[in-house]
């Protein structure tokens, strides 16, 4: 039972720090560049702007 109980742990930690490591290496990558860092701060305003319109033409009427 504890390895069983174990086993989802390992898998886990192992594949959330792949994550993280991969995470820190992307910002790394887009930090050494002061256009590539705009046009992701533009995208995640654009993202946010579209859901914002996505939830105000489709929220509930009540």
């Amino acid at each position: 039972m504890l390895l069983l109980g174990l086993v989802p742990i390992s898998i886990g930690l192992v594949t959330d720090t792949l994550w993280g490591l991969g995470a820190a290496a992307a910002r790394g990558w887009f930090a050494r560049s002061e256009r590539r860092l705009s046009v992701v701060g533009g995208a995640g305003g654009f993202a946010m702007i579209g859901l914002g319109v996505t939830v105000a033409a489709t929220g509930r009427a009540d």
